[in-house]
């Protein structure tokens, strides 16, 4: 199950300090991912395993299957305990759908009941009903033996409408004066004149003298 744009959910799909308006995860289904900085966050899509993940030549993925082929160290098509990177795989569990990592929702795949993903997949066209593409599926297999699907779900997602997600202290100066929405990769101009003192003097000029 996944949520769609209505939910207004923002998550940094390309890491460019922009939370794009998105299609999630439900509550009852995990997203596989890896904390590459260690910072206990998932900061971007290149913590996810998708097209956003850069690869150790530096280019993107072109889905997440191929992402995760690059960590099947031992080239079997499946990647489980005896590749050196499945310690570091966990599976997050986005409970309050948040878009960010809260306690406990991050396990570890043994935590989760998994014992292998195949990095092999086939496409797929189906569109699911809150508008997120699923191009791609696998098999997971359980510790219990049983299998089930996995699938590399892109989600929808507007670009205009954005979230700034660095911590921008905002002066009180600044917050007295007029604020504008932010659009796409642009900020508001309240952050915006955090950032650049010359712009809010020329806000304020304007104020002042609006004809000038």
């Amino acid at each position: 199950e996944t949520r769609g744009l209505q939910d207004r959910i923002f998550f940094d799909h390309d890491g460019n300090h922009f939370a794009e308006n998105t299609g999630w995860v439900s509550a009852d289904d995990g997203l596989l991912v890896i904390d590459k900085d260690c910072n206990g966050k998932i900061d971007s899509g290149n913590e996810l395993f998708g097209n956003n993940t850069v690869l150790s030549n530096g280019s993107l993925a072109a889905n997440g299957y191929e992402a995760l082929q690059e960590l099947d160290t031992n080239g079997d098509g499946t990647l489980n305990s005896r590749d050196e990177a499945w310690q570091q795989l966990q599976v997050w569990q986005d409970r309050n759908g948040n878009a960010r990592v809260d306690d406990g929702e991050l396990m570890s795949l043994s935590e989760a009941g998994i014992a292998a993903i195949d990095t092999d997949y086939k496409n797929s066209t189906w569109v699911d009903k809150q508008g997120n593409a699923h191009k791609q599926t696998g098999e997971v297999i359980y510790l219990d033996g049983s299998e089930g699907q996995s699938a590399d779900v892109w989600f929808d997602v507007d670009k205009g409408y954005t979230s700034y997600t660095l911590d921008i202290v905002v002066p009180q100066s600044v917050r007295a004066l007029p604020w504008v929405r932010g659009f796409g990769n642009m900020t508001d101009l309240h952050v915006a004149m955090s950032l650049n003192p010359e712009l809010q003097t020329m806000v304020e000029q304007y104020i002042v003298d609006p004809l000038n």
